[in-house]
């Protein structure tokens, strides 16, 4: 064997060993299929912030996502096994468990998006009694909303549910007087319509809890450290956003793909809290009875608040997740 032929031969054995951690890497790749909203991706920020930044990359994880009109249609594909994690609101969580599914809340992602948008005519919650509004549908938390604001302006609407798409025509033409529904729908209507504003821009309890993950609960235990690293990642976008606010929303902007994204999302973040991982226990209750009450569960699976927080909440991933990040820094 010639000098230029065993240095060929020695040069490709170290290309190939060098090669493998790569390999060996890709192999561990796990993906996720992660169903959310249509219009969601502000109130999902730290999501979209853990995808541009590479914090699922760097827990060994791809996300699929997929987009439906609303929570309750996100779950049922959910309970079909066609997606492995799931961003949507309580509301429809607690439906779904009453219902009989089966899920691991790891984190909670958004507070308050709940924000009521009314038509010039109507000046306050007196105006509303009597008249339609619309929500993103029956199952929806911010249906559920609507019927706590009733309450506590002691008025009756007509809820009525549309496709959250169709809410900004809807109140243009006056099929409805407001509209209560996820950010950055809500914004999108206020610069839409000539004269719309934000008649409620937050719910009528202070932090209202309003969003969650979910991830299968096959998942969360025979594969922890999927389930883990996918709650670190969001917690690493969480922080990220508390960080270098500007820079997030230009992210989400990015993420939203429409021509003024950044306007839509700096009117909209008021309206929304996604830096706070744990769910609001006092709303939190407030939200299950208020389904219970207007039938939308029951206790046949459901007993409690308790029972549903002790047998689908699990935050040891979170937590292990933050043990992990102390000291952790996001980069701009």
């Amino acid at each position: 064997m010639t000098s230029m032929t065993r240095w060929t031969v020695a040069l490709l054995m170290v290309l190939m060993v060098l090669a493998l951690p790569v390999v060996a890497s890709a192999q561990k790749m796990t993906t996720l299929r992660v169903g959310d909203q249509i219009g969601s991706e502000l109130d999902y920020g730290p999501y979209w912030i853990a995808v541009e930044k590479g914090y699922f990359k760097e827990e060994g994880i791809t996300t699929v996502r997929k987009t439906y009109p609303n929570g309750p249609a996100t779950l049922l594909d959910y309970n079909k096994g066609e997606l492995d994690a799931v961003m949507a609101g309580l509301g429809p969580f607690l439906q779904a468990a009453s219902q009989g599914s089966d899920y691991v809340i790891v984190s909670s992602i958004t507070k308050g998006n709940a924000p009521l948008v009314a038509r010039p005519e109507i000046k306050a919650a007196k105006d509303l009694n009597g008249k339609r509004v619309g929500t993103p549908g029956l199952g929806t938390i911010h249906d559920t909303m609507l019927t706590l604001y009733e309450r506590e302006h002691g008025i009756k609407v007509e809820h009525v549910s549309a496709k959250i798409t169709d809410l900004v025509a809807m109140l243009e033409k006056g099929e409805v007087q407001g509209v209560l529904c996820w950010e950055t729908v809500a914004a999108t209507t206020v610069r839409a319509v000539k004269g719309a504003h934000y008649l409620a821009p937050l719910p009528v309890i202070p932090g209202a809890e309003s969003l969650e993950v979910i991830i299968s609960r096959k998942i969360a235990q025979g594969q922890p450290e999927v389930a883990l690293g996918f709650t670190r990642a969001l917690l690493k976008g969480m922080r990220y956003i508390d960080k270098h606010e500007d820079a997030a929303l230009a992210i989400i902007a990015k993420a939203m793909n429409v021509p003024d994204a950044i306007e839509v999302a700096r009117l909209a973040k008021t309206q929304v809290k996604v830096t706070d991982p744990y769910m609001e226990p006092k709303s939190s209750q407030i939200i299950y009875q208020a389904l219970l009450e207007t039938k939308k569960i029951t206790t046949e699976r459901v007993k409690s608040y308790d029972d549903f927080t002790q047998r689908f909440v699990d935050y040891s991933f979170l937590k292990k997740a933050e043990e992990s990040l102390k000291g952790w820094e996001p980069k701009k």
